[in-house]
């Protein structure tokens, strides 16, 4: 943003020198709008990702807590598996 301040006030020095007063307003008004269209259209591009990111992690929460549901179902089978000699105590570890 410090760019962008920088380079109005460039701009608008030599507005002040280069030309005259009608030109000058309608030349700022035109850079002052294509301004704001710009940080318009970043706001709304931002929010679109912002949103498309929080639906892909919700995505990978839940990949990841049925991932943890089928290896505690895996740890419950090596368990039985090793020799437990009762069910509940593998279920028990778990």
């Amino acid at each position: 943003m410090q760019h962008v301040a920088m380079y109005m006030h460039v701009f608008v020095h030599f507005l002040q020198v280069e030309v005259h007063c009608g030109d000058r307003g309608r030349s700022l008004a035109r850079v002052w709008n294509a301004f704001v269209s710009t940080v318009e259209a970043t706001s709304v591009e931002l929010r679109n990702e912002k949103a498309r990111l929080e639906a892909a992690n919700a995505a990978l929460l839940a990949e990841m807590a049925a991932q943890q549901r089928e290896l505690k179902g895996m740890d419950f089978l090596r368990c039985a598996a090793s020799g437990g000699k009762h069910l509940a105590s593998c279920a028990a570890r778990l």
